[in-house]
């Protein structure tokens, strides 16, 4: 009977999913499992890597279920709940728009975690969108974005009892994401590939609608016309207004001058004078456009490159607002005041409010802070150190009921805020100044080269390589004067492979010995670092 029971329950997913969905989550599955996507075969990988770690009605109860069901929400758009069900269904229009399906175990297992807390899960939609979004309009090649994904995923593991309170950090931008984002949408986007132009016009449409018209339909005909036409002829309208040919060339392709329309292009009319391309060409049959952003053009009188300049202003700040793009410029180490090397914070984060500062050795938590109330179950799995420094220090009475009595220095910045937190944590992103900008892009910010720990296993990877190799690297990431041939062939080098194959960040050489003597050691970022 129960063999029965879970062979209907199987058929019941599949038809729930189609055969081709039920496929998807499988493989969905296996990077949840995995952080990465299958290389060879998935029935193997996905043996080995998924049921070696729980029974079979374990894979089909808690996982497969509850995935299938979350992935039909989110590939149909079709998220139910009390409340939010119709914005984050708009995030889900976008996101199945996006020229890649990566973002999709994130989404699953968030959802099968927390489908019962919609304000959670319109935030997280929120901001999954716009890392998609980021990922997909700078065209992020696949191992970028698995990358990208994997830490997602990965900290909603080490986090299980995360939620709108204790949110996701990963999934935010960091403040070189946003810089670069702004400057791809600033860029000429009309030379992009048509998914991704597409993508940022209609995008941008939405945002301009400000939410009085969701833009949910997929018209049969989408094209993206030149407002000042891309061939001016002579004696035209647009000749008195575009002499320069310098300035047409730099406002042509981008976004302010460029309008969506649903029907096909007409070579004739793209170089009409102005008033009568908008009469003639701009407008529909019944003389209105389906979109915002084209209905904006139409209300100038004239299109010349004062109104395009402060029209691209506009826009650009429409999609700063729209995706939350704003960052904090990079300053000089001469501009660098006090207050950009001082404190840092953890606030309402489980209860947790805390405050500390680093130092040469570490990092210090200020006298006064509270830690959360309580621990996750799996904290002294996940960190041990943390668990019993934490246990520790309430015993001596460092930490009287959960507040720290005096100043206490931490070896490094993750212990430090494990401990606070109650759970593991990655204290680069935990630990965020008084404008909220984590602690790793405040030292970007500030054009610090960030501190090498060596205790720090959570922001470095460790690999032993011999003393050529290690001079190599050294030479290349410590003074930086190593040509791109040299870098090409040493990455051919068989020593070299695996570390490059491990991370797209730069690496230190670390010629400190570890535990076991080796001497020739390089230490590989988790993170980004400036130079």
């Amino acid at each position: 009977k129960e063999q029965q029971y879970y062979t209907d329950k199987w058929e019941d997913l599949e038809v729930q999913t189609s055969r081709s969905g039920f496929n998807d989550v499988f493989t969905y599955t296996n990077m949840i499992f995995s952080k990465a996507k299958a290389k060879q075969n998935l029935l193997l990988e996905f043996r080995e890597r998924v049921l070696t770690k729980i029974s079979p009605k374990e894979l089909i109860d808690e996982i497969i279920e509850p995935y299938a069901e979350a992935y039909t929400m989110l590939i149909h758009k079709k998220y139910i709940a009390e409340k939010n069900k119709k914005q984050v269904n708009q995030y889900l229009f976008w996101l199945n728009k996006i020229g890649n399906s990566d973002w999709m175990p994130s989404a699953i297992k968030f959802l099968a975690e927390h489908k019962n807390e919609p304000d959670y899960v319109l935030w997280f939609m929120a901001k999954l969108e716009r890392l998609a979004s980021f990922l997909h309009i700078t065209a992020k090649d696949i191992n970028h974005r698995i990358d990208r994904y994997k830490l997602l995923l990965e900290e909603m593991e080490s986090n299980p009892d995360h939620s709108i309170q204790d949110a996701l950090s990963s999934i935010e931008l960091t403040n070189r994401e946003k810089k670069e984002f702004v400057k791809a949408l600033n860029g000429e986007i009309y030379k992009l590939t048509g998914v991704r132009r597409n993508f940022i016009i209609l995008r941008l449409n939405e945002f301009v609608s400000d939410g009085a018209a969701k833009f949910d339909f997929e018209p049969t005909i989408l094209t993206m016309e030149h407002v000042l036409p891309q061939t001016v002829l002579a004696g035209s309208q647009w000749e008195k207004w575009w002499p320069d040919l310098e300035v047409r060339g730099k406002w042509q392709n981008r976004i302010a001058n460029l309008v969506p329309l649903t029907r096909k292009k007409n070579s004739q009319a793209q170089n009409y004078d102005f008033d009568i391309k908008k009469e003639v060409y701009f407008k529909g049959r019944n003389g209105t456009t389906t979109y915002p952003l084209t209905t904006q053009v139409l209300s100038e009188r004239v299109w010349t490159p004062e109104v395009v300049e402060a029209r691209q202003e506009e826009l650009i700040h429409t999609f700063t607002e729209g995706w939350d793009l704003s960052y904090i410029e990079r300053k000089d180490k001469g501009d660098r005041t006090q207050e950009d090397e001082t404190l840092f914070f953890i606030l309402n984060k489980r209860g947790a409010h805390a405050a500390g500062y680093r130092t040469e050795e570490g990092f210090v938590v200020k006298e006064g802070s509270k830690v959360s109330q309580e621990v996750v179950e799996k904290f002294p799995i996940n960190s041990p150190n943390g668990y019993r420094l934490r246990e520790s220090l309430c015993r001596e009475g460092m930490i009287v009921d959960g507040i720290f009595q005096r100043d206490y220095e931490f070896e490094n910045i993750s212990l430090a805020a494990s401990l606070v937190l109650g759970r593991n944590a990655r204290g680069q992103k935990e630990w965020v100044d008084k404008d909220g900008i984590p602690y790793d892009e405040k030292l970007e910010i500030v054009g610090n080269k960030g501190e090498f720990n060596i205790h720090d296993e959570s922001t470095f990877g460790v690999l032993k390589v011999g003393s050529l190799a290690f001079e190599l690297f050294k030479k290349i990431f410590e003074m930086g004067n190593i040509t791109d041939e040299e870098i090409e062939k040493l990455k051919e080098k068989k020593y070299s492979k695996q570390l490059f194959s491990k991370t797209d960040y730069p690496i230190f050489a670390d010629n400190r010995e570890d535990n076991r003597g080796n001497s020739s050691i390089m230490r590989y970022r988790k993170e980004p670092i400036v130079y």
